[in-house]
């Protein structure tokens, strides 16, 4: 060995760790995959079956997110209200053998699917490239059942017109003539308001105020164990009729403050009532004097002297909110949570006209005047007005932001108001097509407008009447208020503290001596003049 080589000595941890990486170097070659590539191509390498595992364990995950979605929802518990929304998502309405339990259940069901579509995509793929949705339905059944869906949408969205019955043209036929004599005179008459001295017109106004700024709590009188729905006054101002969620309706003397009659045949909500226009002075007491309608979905027809309805009127799926007379009173309007507004005959007792044309459920109906038109309002924050004659809507009332409980027609027969949800009344001209006024009425949910024609409380009637001038506007709220306003500017008149609850309906007499309201704390109350 040669002596001049130098030999150096080191550790035997770092011998150990040099021949470990030369041994790793070695062993692996440039075939090998990266410990990256590896981690990328993970779903690669899963056999079918695990494949299969994991799309089951997502649709698992995706059930129980459903069904917790579902526990949530409210969805609705009467039963036409469910069957309603079945209809509106396509469904069928009812399987054989199921309860309303079961149908409740199957709409929270498809309510829920149709909430987790919105957050998801919708589908799931599978090994053979096949989409299934969250019900199981293949990508055909889903475009089938879009195409369907798509074209109810355009169907509900498209103006569209039916043939209507012999009956119904004939009807239509006896309103045109009905009511163009009525306009020619409404007509006439406000030309000759309009040669009324200005100062005439201010006279007469301030009769107006002075006559019902001196109203005030006349009687008082408990009518049922629940809330009284609505109230009205007879034509000859003589009766007054309650409605009450009991289901019954009672006949009050006004004089007396004596109930008459009591009429039993709902047996759900009396929604509302309405009485014939020729009842209490032409028309025969035992003839069908008042109309009402409930939650039962009937209508029924009622003399001045019998406990048991006369008539009934069915058609309706779903709630009647509200019933009116036609001015000639020999038909009547019905509006309905199913949507739609009816005309009836009411010598026949048939339907003569199913209207559709409201989003929801339709709340409001009146009648205008003359005879030739008729307002409808609705849950859908939207008024129309339809032409009685032709059977086309001439007319949208759109700036309520929230639902519309109750419309009415101005003597003037151009103007209309409504109330709504959203604490405001709306006032509308059809000369104009446009809303005129808004009134910032209450605190609280509008139950009812009602308009006055007060002409007969006019002193200096020496240049005529205006119809403008002498009508008033009165309010009833949730708030508890009731309201009453002038027409020309719509400035507050009085105002009345009338219930310990909620104001459920307020009307006028026709003679102007008597408001009369209900409520909520099963009351109704008179008001009049000190």
């Amino acid at each position: 060995m040669d002596d001049n080589k130098r030999i150096f000595f080191g550790t035997l941890e770092h011998l150990a760790s040099t021949a470990e990486d030369k041994q790793e170097q070695s062993d692996f070659s440039d075939d090998d995959i990266d410990l990256d590539e590896l981690e990328n191509q993970e779903n690669l390498e899963l056999t079918e079956a695990q494949a299969l595992a994991k799309e089951e364990n997502a649709l698992m995950l995706k059930e129980f997110e459903r069904r917790e979605m579902a526990r949530k929802l409210a969805v609705p518990t009467d039963d036409e209200k469910v069957k309603l929304r079945l209809r509106e998502l396509g469904e069928p309405i009812c399987f054989f053998a199921e309860g309303p339990g079961d149908r409740r259940d199957r709409l929270r069901q498809l309510l829920s699917v149709m909430e987790q579509q919105k957050t998801f995509s919708g589908t799931l793929s599978i090994n053979d490239g096949q989409k299934l949705d969250f019900l199981g339905r293949g990508s055909a059944e889903i475009d089938n059942v879009n195409k369907i869906h798509e074209s109810e949408i355009e169907t509900q969205t498209e103006e569209f017109y039916t043939e209507g019955s012999t009956q119904l043209f004939e009807a239509r036929k006896k309103i045109a003539i009905y009511s163009l004599q009525r306009a020619k005179e409404r007509i006439s008459k406000s030309k000759i308001e309009t040669e009324i001295p200005l100062t005439i017109l201010r006279s007469q106004r301030k009769d107006f105020y002075d006559y019902f700024s001196n109203f005030d709590l006349y009687a008082s009188e408990f009518a049922d164990q629940r809330p009284i729905s609505k109230i009205k006054f007879s034509p000859n101002s003589k009766l007054l009729a309650t409605s009450s969620w009991s289901g019954l309706i009672k006949l009050w003397n006004v004089d007396t403050m004596t109930s008459a009659l009591t009429l039993r045949g709902h047996n759900d909500r009396v929604s509302s009532i309405s009485f014939n226009p020729k009842s209490t002075t032409t028309l025969d007491a035992n003839a069908a004097n008042l109309a009402s309608g409930g939650a039962d979905n009937m209508i029924y027809l009622w003399s001045l002297n019998k406990q048991t309805p006369l008539s009934t009127l069915k058609g309706h799926i779903a709630r009647v909110a509200m019933v009116d007379h036609h001015p000639s009173g020999d038909y009547l309007a019905s509006a309905s949570y199913d949507g739609s507004w009816r005309l009836w005959d009411l010598r026949t007792c048939n339907e003569l006209l199913l209207q559709e044309g409201h989003a929801k459920g339709v709340y409001a109906v009146k009648f205008q005047n003359d005879g030739s038109l008729v307002a409808s309002a609705g849950l859908d924050a939207i008024g129309r007005v339809w032409d009685v004659r032709t059977g086309r809507s001439i007319m949208t009332l759109q700036g309520h932001a929230r639902e519309i409980y109750s419309i009415d027609w101005a003597p003037n027969g151009y103007q209309v108001a409504t109330g709504g949800a959203d604490n405001i009344v709306c006032i509308y001209d059809l000369r104009t097509l446009k809303q005129m006024y808004t009134i910032p009425a209450h605190n609280s949910l509008i139950s009812e407008v009602v308009y006055a024609n007060t002409s007969n409380i006019v002193n200096n009637k020496a240049h005529g009447v205006s119809t403008i001038a002498n009508s008033g506007l009165i309010t009833s709220s949730f708030d508890g208020s009731i309201k009453i306003w002038t027409t020309n500017d719509y400035q507050l008149v009085k105002s009345f503290d009338a219930h310990e609850g909620k104001v459920m309906g307020v009307d006028i007499s026709q003679d102007n001596s008597f408001i009369a309201s209900c409520g909520s704390d099963r009351k109704f109350k008179i008001y009049s003049k000190e």
